[in-house]
C-alpha cells in the first residue's frame, strides 16, 4: 500500500520522487505522521536511496518525536510570551553576562538607543555611549558582581534617540543553579518628568517660605 495513508496532508509530497530522479532533497525531515488509528504525532523521518532487486528504491525510518517536540513547542510558546511581556513594560530591561554583554533587551531599551534588539544582543554599552558614562554603568555593575546584592541608583544619560533622561536604575545578580553569578538584571524607569515636577514643587515652597519671612 501507498505510505500516504500514513502521511499527514500537510507533509509535502514528491521528495521520494526527487530522489529516486537523483534531484536533491533532504535526507533527514520532522513531520507530522499519522497512526493506524489515526491520530497524528510528530516524526522525524529519515530516507535515503536503495538498490532494491537492482532497482532503485527509497528506504524511509520514522522515529516518534513527539515527546521532544512538544516539549520543545511548549518552550518556545513560553519564551514568546515572556518576551511579550518583558516588550510590554514601561521600564528598560536588560540582561548582561558578567563581561558586560547583552544577553537580552526589551522594546523600551532598544527604543531609547535607536538600535534593533539584535543589533545589541552579544555587545556592550561601551559601543553605544561615551566611555565615561559606559565606565560609570560598568562600575555598578561590578558591585553587584562583587557583593552579590540589589544596587539601585540614580543618573543622567544622554540615549540614542537624542533625548537625555533621568534615570533610577536598580541592578540585581542572577544565579545559577550552582549558586553563581551569571548575569546581571537591570530595569531602568524614566524618572525625569517625575524630577521636574519636584524641582517645580520645592522651588514653589521655597518661594512661598520666603514669601512668608518677608
Amino acid at each position: 500500500k501507498s505510505t500516504d495513508i500514513l502521511t499527514h496532508p500537510d507533509y509535502s509530497v514528491g521528495d521520494h520522487a526527487k530522489r529516486l530522479d537523483g534531484r536533491t532533497s533532504p535526507e533527514d525531515k520532522q513531520s507530522i505522521g499519522i497512526r493506524k488509528d489515526g491520530s497524528s504525532f510528530w516524526e522525524d523521518r529519515r530516507s535515503f536511496v536503495i538498490d532494491w532487486d537492482n532497482e532503485p528504491a527509497v528506504c524511509s525510518m520514522r522515529i516518534d518525536i513527539s515527546e521532544s517536540k512538544n516539549s520543545e513547542l511548549a518552550l518556545i510558546e513560553s519564551e514568546a510570551r515572556l518576551r511579550a511581556v518583558i516588550d510590554a513594560s514601561p521600564a528598560a530591561i536588560t540582561l548582561k553576562d558578567r563581561d558586560g554583554r547583552y544577553l537580552l533587551v526589551n522594546k523600551v531599551y532598544t527604543d531609547w538607543w535607536n538600535i534593533e534588539n539584535k543589533m545589541a544582543l552579544g555587545k556592550s554599552i561601551r559601543e553605544f555611549i561615551p566611555q565615561d558614562q559606559a565606565g560609570l554603568v560598568n562600575s555598578f555593575d561590578q558591585i553587584v558582581l562583587e557583593t552579590g546584592e540589589m544596587t539601585q541608583h540614580e543618573g543622567r544619560i544622554q540615549y540614542g534617540d537624542g533625548k537625555t533622561r533621568i534615570a533610577e536604575v536598580t541592578k540585581s545578580p542572577v544565579y545559577s543553579a550552582e549558586g553563581e553569578i551569571v548575569a546581571i538584571f537591570s530595569i531602568i524607569f524614566d524618572i525625569t518628568d517625575r524630577k521636574l515636577l519636584e524641582d517645580k514643587l520645592n522651588q514653589s515652597q521655597r518661594m512661598e517660605a520666603v514669601g512668608q519671612l518677608t
